[in-house]
């Protein structure tokens, strides 16, 4: 085989291998918000997902600890191509605790942590 026939047998495996790349759908995103409505023993826990055109689902990781621990229910955030803000309550919480949570939103394509956040709870 000559070098030519090399480089051009090259070209058409890449321009093969090209619409395989193109068509691998990107990771959700995963944003972890704030925190609303925050008591004794409950919160909201906020943030953002971004499906990517893949049918997607999130959850919210906490507890007192980056181990979290706890988790929110397995929730749809749709198909769609644009950020959607999310939020679920938590319940059963510690008066007078540090309460460490993310986000983590996951599909076909992938799955993504929002980064970690705190918030503390009051005394009763």
């Amino acid at each position: 085989m000559t070098r030519k026939s090399v480089l051009a047998a090259s070209v058409v495996a890449f321009a093969f291998a090209l619409p395989t790349m193109a068509a691998q759908a990107a990771v959700p995103t995963a944003i972890t918000g704030g925190v609303s409505g925050v008591s004794y023993s409950s919160a909201i826990l906020l943030g953002s997902v971004g499906p990517s055109g893949q049918e997607t689902n999130f959850v919210f990781q906490y507890g007192p600890t980056r181990a979290y621990g706890s988790q929110t229910p397995l929730s749809p955030a749709g198909t769609g191509t644009n950020t959607i803000r999310v939020s679920q309550p938590i319940t059963g919480l510690q008066a007078l605790t540090r309460y460490h949570y993310r986000i983590v939103a996951s599909s076909a394509a992938g799955t993504t942590k929002g980064r970690d956040r705190t918030f503390t709870t009051p005394e009763i």
